[in-house]
C-alpha cells in the first residue's frame, strides 16, 4: 500500500512461508543416507537451501557432501562414524582425519560441531564395544581442533541415547545408571572443560512405545492439554530435562549445554507410527523448540533440535519404523507440511469500538499471526507486545515525519519509541518516508549494538 490512511481503514494481512522458520535459527535436519534411491548430495543440500533449513547434521563425511555444502551458509554437525573410534587413538590418524574433513572445507563449509561417535553405551549391545575408544578418540580430536586454531569455531561432542539413565520420572530424580558412570562422567567432564554441549537423541516416540500404559500419546505429541502430576506439558521436556538433572549430579554444576541432536516420528511400520502423529510431532517440535519457553528445568530459551531425518531410508537395519521417520520422501516432496505460516498483519486504530491493545496482541497469538504492523507507535501498544515474540514494523505517522528532520527530535523518537523497548519487543522494520529516512539512520547509529533493516513507507 502506497499510503498509510488507506491501511488503517481495514485490517490487511501479507502471508508468507517460513518452511523451517529461518529467522529462529535453531531447527536442523538430521542428513540419513542408509538409502539406495535417495538424492544425491548437491541435490540435497539445494533441498535444504530451498526450504531454509539453516542446520544439517551428517553421518560420515563423505566425498561428495562436504563440496556439495561449500558457501552454502548451512551449520554442520560432522559425526565421525563409531567404526572410526579406535583409528582416532592415534594422534597422528585425529591429526589427518581433521586436516582432511574440516581444515579442507572450514573456509567454506560452517562445520560447527563435531560429534565423535553415537549413541555409544556400556549398557547398549550394538555399541558397547566402542567405549574403551570414545574418550581417547574425543581427547586426541579436541587437540587437532585446537592445534589447527578452530577451538572456537568447531566444538567436539559425542552424541547420547537416554539408555544411560535412571530413575528418570519425575526428571529431578534423573541420574546416569550407576553402571555408566565410570563411562559417561568423564565425557562430560571433558566438554566442561572444553565449553561444549553434550548431544542427546530424545525420542518421545520410544518413551511413548516402550510404556503406553503410562505414557500418553497426546502427552508424546505435545497434545495434552494438562501438565502430569510432576507438572511437566510434553515428553520432550521431561526427557530432555532427566538428562540435564543426571548432568548436573553426576559433576555438581549446571553448566553444560544440550543440543537435541536427534528427535522425530515414524510415519509408519508400527505402533502410533503415522502420517498423522508425526505431523502433529514435527510441527509441535518445531514450534516448542523455536519458542523461548524452554523447560521446567531449563526455562526461557530456545532448543537448538535436529529432526530426525530428512528422508526415508529403505536401508536402515532394526524394526520397521525405523525406515520412516524421513519428512522428505526420496524424490524431494514433503510428506507433511511443515511449512511454518508466518502470517503479519496491520493493526489499524482508528475505531471507538476496538479491543484494548492487550487483547488485541493475545488475538494475534491465539490466531498464530506472528508479525504486527503499528501505525502510531504508542506505549499502550508497545507494552502490550512485550515478551510475546510478534515481529513489529513500527511505522511513523506522515504528520510526525517533518518534525524528525530536526536531528534532537529524532534521537527522542527512536529512544522513546526503539531503545526502551528493543530488549522485549521483537522490532524488525521502522516504516519511514525515504526523504525523512537519512536523518533516523544517523541517530540510529549512535547506538552501536543496535541495527534494523529498513522499509520506506513506499513499500508494500
Amino acid at each position: 500500500m502506497n499510503n498509510l490512511s488507506s491501511c488503517n481503514l481495514s485490517i490487511t494481512y501479507r502471508q508468507f512461508y517460513c518452511y523451517f522458520n529461518a529467522d529462529a535459527q535453531v531447527i536442523g535436519v538430521c542428513y540419513g543416507m542408509n538409502g539406495n534411491d535417495l538424492p544425491s548430495p548437491i541435490d540435497v543440500v539445494a533441498l535444504y537451501k530451498a526450504n531454509n533449513i539453516t542446520k544439517m547434521r551428517t553421518y560420515d563425511p563423505i566425498t561428495e557432501t562436504l563440496p556439495a555444502l561449500k558457501g552454502s551458509e548451512i551449520e554442520v554437525i560432522l559425526d565421525i562414524p563409531n567404526s572410526k573410534l579406535q583409528s582416532l587413538g592415534d594422534p597422528q590418524e585425529a591429526d589427518n582425519w581433521v586436516t582432511t574433513n574440516v581444515m579442507s572445507y572450514a573456509k567454506e563449509v560452517k562445520i560447527r560441531y563435531i560429534n565423535v561417535g553415537n549413541e555409544i553405551s556400556p549398557v547398549n549391545n550394538g555399541t558397547s564395544q566402542f567405549v574403551p575408544f570414545l574418550l581417547p578418540a574425543l581427547t586426541n580430536v579436541q587437540q587437532s581442533i585446537t592445534k589447527f586454531g578452530l577451538q572456537d569455531q568447531v566444538k567436539v561432542s559425542t552424541a547420547i541415547e537416554t539408555g544411560l539413565l535412571a530413575n528418570t520420572y519425575p526428571p529431578s530424580q534423573s541420574a546416569f545408571r550407576e553402571d555408566t558412570m565410570s563411562f559417561i562422567k568423564p565425557i562430560i567432564e571433558f566438554l566442561k572443560q572444553n565449553n561444549a554441549p553434550l548431544q542427546a537423541n530424545i525420542y518421545p516416540y520410544f518413551g511413548y512405545i516402550g510404556d503406553p500404559e503410562h505414557v500418553q500419546l497426546p502427552y508424546a505429541l505435545f497434545t495434552q492439554e494438562q501438565p502430569d502430576p510432576s507438572g511437566y506439558p510434553n515428553l520432550f521436556d521431561a526427557m530432555l530435562d532427566s538428562v540435564y538433572y543426571a548432568i548436573d549430579k553426576a559433576i555438581g554444576e549446571n553448566n553444560v549445554e544440550i543440543v537435541v541432536s536427534e528427535s522425530g516420528w515414524p510415519s509408519d511400520g508400527g505402533v502410533g507410527a503415522s502420517v498423522e502423529n508425526a505431523a502433529t510431532y514435527y510441527k509441535n517440535l518445531m514450534d516448542h523448540a523455536k519458542s523461548t519457553k524452554g523447560t521446567i528445568y531449563r526455562p526461557g530459551k530456545t532448543i537448538e533440535t535436529y529432526l530426525f531425518a530428512m528422508f526415508d531410508e529403505n536401508l536402515k537395519i532394526g524394526a520397521e519404523t525405523e525406515k520412516h521417520f524421513g519428512v522428505f520422501h526420496p524424490d524431494k516432496t514433503q510428506k507433511y507440511n511443515l511449512k511454518v505460516e508466518c502470517v503479519g498483519v496491520c493493526y489499524g486504530r482508528n475505531g471507538n469500538n476496538l479491543p484494548l491493545a492487550e487483547d488485541v496482541v493475545n488475538l494475534y497469538k491465539a490466531n498464530g499471526i506472528t508479525s504486527m504492523r503499528v501505525y502510531d507507535p504508542i506505549p499502550k501498544t508497545l507494552n502490550a507486545l512485550k515478551d510475546n515474540n510478534i515481529q513489529t514494523m513500527l511505522c511513523i505517522p506522515n504528520d510526525k515525519l517533518q518534525a524528525l528532520t530536526d536531528p534532537k527530535e529524532a534521537y527522542n523518537w527512536v529512544v522513546a519509541n526503539v531503545i526502551n523497548y528493543i530488549k522485549q519487543v521483537k522490532i524488525r522494520y521502522i516504516s519511514v518516508e525515504m526523504k525523512y529516512l537519512l536523518s533516523l539512520l544517523d541517530h540510529l547509529n549512535l547506538f552501536p549494538s543496535f541495527s534494523l533493516p529498513w522499509k520506506t513507507c513506499n513499500e508494500s
